[in-house]
């Protein structure tokens, strides 16, 4: 599941052969897996790597990170990303890379963007490495939908561009133990 820009499979999602030479769990559950699993559009590689990919071709790099037993995760894939607006605007404005929190990759990258919340979703500067847009831990009481995710990445595309200097990195966090 999940063949995307960098080509080969996703190794965040698994998709094991049924013997009949189809992907997938067999009988119901294979129509379940299908309506949740991730969008084609999902560069596969390590975040450097998607990073600078997003560099190269000039375009913002969209992070979504799941955690597998939360259901608002899924429903991204579903609701969100599977939407044909969504893909449109994903596809010629940023580079998506999508990962699993359980990974050693999502690990780095948490601990790097400290993120507390799953699902969690962020627009990265890819000249910088800054984070200049996230949302993370909302609920499927109050989901981020494909409105809320367009209306987001459009504001957000409106007011960056390629064509003006990046903005500064953020200074690194003073430590809990650090005084004034």
């Amino acid at each position: 599941l999940g063949v995307g820009v960098g080509g080969g499979r996703s190794k965040t999602w698994s998709d094991p052969d049924d013997g009949n030479g189809e992907t997938g769990p067999p009988g119901p559950d294979k129509n379940l897996a299908a309506m949740f699993k991730p969008p084609s559009y999902v560069f596969n590689g390590p975040f450097a790597s998607a990073r600078q990919s997003a560099n190269d071709s000039k375009r913002w790099l969209l992070v979504n990170v799941q955690r597998d037993s939360d259901f608002a995760s899924h429903a991204l894939n579903r609701d969100v990303w599977g939407e044909e607006m969504v893909e449109s605007l994903v596809v010629e404005g940023f580079i998506f890379w999508q990962v699993m929190d359980d990974t050693d990759e999502a690990r780095t990258y948490i601990e790097r963007y400290n993120v507390t919340s799953f699902p969690h979703i962020a627009f990265i500067d890819p000249r910088t490495g800054r984070s200049v847009y996230s949302k993370s831990g909302w609920s499927m009481e109050n989901p981020v939908t494909a409105e809320t995710f367009l209306e987001s990445a459009v504001d957000f595309c409106d007011s960056n561009s390629f064509d003006r200097p990046p903005k500064a990195p953020l200074p690194p966090r003073p430590s809990p133990t650090s005084g004034p």
